[in-house]
């Protein structure tokens, strides 16, 4: 008589699509974030009250510069959390075997890059965004970063066991 596990099966069906379908739907997210909806004359009504209250007094060429870096900020961020999620994804019993981190980062950072691309090339076709590479390079740079700490804490993780 085979007895039923209360276990979670982690390298199950289930377990693995779930860790798919995190870092797709945050590629779903950006690609919202990247229609006429986010654009930067829509944010800034939301940005820029809470900017003029935090920093009453100030000029308008400074709270401007300050919704900029936000903007970019978000950029950093975003890709940031979906590289974690690619990398986890791919570590996650997606594949078997398990895949080194090193080949999980370049695999993940890959596909943060191209759908960057992507991305930015999508914004072309909207009537309030445009596509930039610098864009292009924010969000490399905070997929990249997040990818480099990752693969060093499971590099300094795997020696110290």
């Amino acid at each position: 008589m085979v007895q039923a596990s209360n276990a979670p099966h982690r390298n199950g069906f289930w377990h693995r699509g779930f860790n798919l379908v995190l870092p797709l739907a945050w590629m779903g997210i950006i690609f919202l974030f990247s229609t006429d909806s986010f654009s930067g004359s829509r944010t800034s009504r939301l940005i820029g009250p809470l900017l003029h209250w935090l920093f009453p007094g100030s000029d308008a060429a400074f709270l401007d510069s300050l919704h900029f870096a936000i903007r970019k900020f978000g950029h950093l961020s975003e890709y940031a959390i979906l590289a974690g999620l690619w990398y986890r994804s791919l570590g996650g019993g997606l594949f078997k075997p398990q895949w080194p981190s090193r080949k999980r980062a370049l695999v993940a950072g890959t596909i943060c890059l191209l759908f960057a691309m992507s991305d930015e090339w999508h914004q072309t076709m909207t009537h309030h965004r445009t596509g930039h590479l610098t864009d292009v390079a924010l969000d490399t740079l905070g997929a990249w970063v997040t990818l480099a700490c990752l693969h060093l804490k499971h590099s300094i993780s795997e020696r110290g066991t």
